[in-house]
């Protein structure tokens, strides 16, 4: 209630030291997934830590887990948790997206319609609503550093992505890497990160009710047309293409 920080007794299963991990809260419940472990393995599993009784646990999935990973996106859509990319163990940038249902503890591959983001890792994801997750920024497997502000609707499992507007002679958001994103009416702003060319903006404003959106052509993967997704969708929020407004702030 005083906004101090304090370190709290906890009791459980502990998860191990990790970095590059994700995190989620439901009601009282905050569930942590995947990262590198202190010893340098790789981690699938999932830590729930109750913030009532400051317990840890691990949740055992009734169905077959993400492969281990860590830098990944993620983000909370409805009683989703939603994770996107990342590292494997083996080196390789992922570019899969999985959904956790927080309900039925059971875990889902989302497998795409069409163009599909680049693999990437430390990308950011944030939800619009229960059926819509932006995913912006990121490296890829190249180490090419994304601008990409890209929209999937889980239920139907397309990409869409928001035209960048100019601000002087760059386009508006620039690449990152490493940042935060979070999306407030229908507002999403960047903080911090990586550029190419050295700390990113402090933050960045991108308005999506005045953006326009437009089906996503990417130059990476193409997945052919399921009907797998058990998700349901939902009309698009973002319909009417209009002009984007962008507010960053230049480099100190």
């Amino acid at each position: 209630d005083k906004f101090v920080w304090s370190r709290p007794r906890i009791t459980g299963e502990l998860p191990q030291p990790i970095a590059g991990h994700s995190s989620i809260l439901v009601g009282l419940e905050m569930l942590v997934f995947g990262g590198r472990q202190d010893n340098g393995t790789f981690s699938n599993l999932l830590h729930s830590f109750n913030t009532g009784s400051r317990v840890w646990s691990v949740v055992t999935p009734q169905s077959v887990p993400p492969q281990a990973r860590y830098g990944h996106a993620c983000c909370l859509a409805g009683k989703s948790m939603i994770i996107y990319g990342g590292k494997s163990s083996s080196g390789q940038i992922l570019d899969d997206m999985w959904a956790f249902d927080t309900v039925s503890k059971s875990w889902k591959e989302l497998i795409f319609k069409g163009n599909h983001p680049k693999p990437a890792i430390f990308a950011t994801m944030c939800a619009l609503d229960s059926f819509k997750v932006v995913l912006y920024g990121g490296k890829d497997s190249s180490g090419c550093v994304l601008d990409e502000t890209l929209i999937c609707d889980i239920g139907s499992c397309v990409w869409s992505v928001v035209e960048p507007p100019r601000v002087g002679s760059r386009d508006c958001p620039l690449e990152r890497v490493s940042h935060t994103l979070s999306e407030i009416n229908k507002k999403l702003y960047a903080i911090g990160g990586t550029a190419p060319t050295g700390p990113a903006h402090v933050v960045s404003l991108l308005i999506l009710s005045k953006a326009k959106i437009k089906p996503y052509a990417s130059s990476g993967s193409t997945s052919p047309p399921t009907s797998s997704s058990s998700f349901s969708s939902s009309p698009p929020a973002f319909a009417q293409p209009q002009s984007i407004s962008c507010s960053s702030p230049p480099f100190s």
